[in-house]
């Protein structure tokens, strides 16, 4: 791995640290706003800006034991940066690290899902697209197509996601869709975080849930500098308040499609704000 700027100032030694930082630079399966290649370090400056000490928790990220790992080799094959990651992921997991991987486009988190196979281990998206086709412009390992992948190693029990409210046809008429646990921006507004979360966790049964966060499940008022924006989305205190009980359960998460060049800056604070929220929350100490 490369990189020279650190995720909140961390440092020290890889072995003794609990939380480990890489990044994915990653957006050739982008099909409109690209740039997401640019998005790791534009979080690891973001988080220079922020209080590495969570008042709200009494911790300070930075002391919970916190190690950058640095980027993932670039490549401009889909292919490539799946393995990357899938090997990169399962030495962390080797090592009993709790990873979290900045994105890059949402295809990076296809790499995850065969390391969880033989884990106790769900996983949650919170998006406002569904990913479920089986291909995106001709590529099966695509942005659009990240659950879909999930649900192919994992199976349609051990996947769940939140805030979709931009669900294709094509996706709404795929057989399989019907069976795919999901939770709409509508129904979060209409019953409330809490009664979803009750509901999330009824269907969700493994111990433990690796979470896969994209950008644009928030509103773009929130979050405008991401690579595919839709209106109707999710505030940061829903976001927060999802993470604030989840995070017991997360043995790992994902943060994705951030496209720097389409951000005032605040999409990226944002990012940087949600890692710590994760970690933060977290029942590692």
């Amino acid at each position: 791995m490369s990189g020279v700027l650190k995720f909140a100032g961390s440092s020290g030694d890889y072995g003794p640290s609990k939380f480990v930082v890489y990044g994915a630079p990653f957006d050739s399966t982008t099909s409109f706003r690209s740039g997401q290649r640019f998005a790791p370090n534009r979080i690891r400056e973001a988080s220079s800006t922020l209080e590495r000490f969570v008042f709200e928790r009494n911790v300070n990220v930075k002391e919970m034991g916190l190690f950058d790992a640095g980027d993932l080799e670039s490549t401009v094959s889909p292919k490539k940066m799946k393995n990357e990651v899938s090997r990169n992921f399962k030495n962390l997991l080797n090592d009993g690290k709790y990873s979290i991987m900045l994105g890059g486009e949402h295809s990076v988190s296809i790499g995850i899902g065969e390391n969880l196979v033989d884990e106790n281990v769900s996983v949650l998206f919170m998006d406002a697209h569904p990913d479920f086709r089986d291909s995106l412009l001709g590529e099966r390992l695509s942005h659009g197509s990240v659950a879909r992948r999930m649900i192919d190693v994992l199976g349609i029990e051990r996947v769940t996601a939140i805030g979709l409210r931009a669900i294709s046809r094509e996706e709404s008429l795929d057989p399989l869709f019907s069976k795919y646990n999901f939770f709409t921006t509508e129904e979060i507004r209409r019953y409330g975080t809490k009664a979803i979360i009750d509901k999330l966790f009824k269907k969700v049964k493994s111990k433990k849930i690796y979470l896969s966060l994209d950008l644009d499940v928030m509103d773009p008022a929130y979050a405008p500098g991401v690579a595919t924006p839709e209106p109707f989305g999710l505030d940061p205190f829903q976001i927060k308040e999802l993470i604030n009980v989840l995070g017991k359960r997360l043995m790992g998460a994902d943060i994705v499609e951030l496209s720097p060049p389409y951000d005032n800056g605040n999409t990226a604070v944002l990012a940087a704000r949600l890692v710590q929220e994760i970690i933060s929350s977290s029942d590692i100490s």
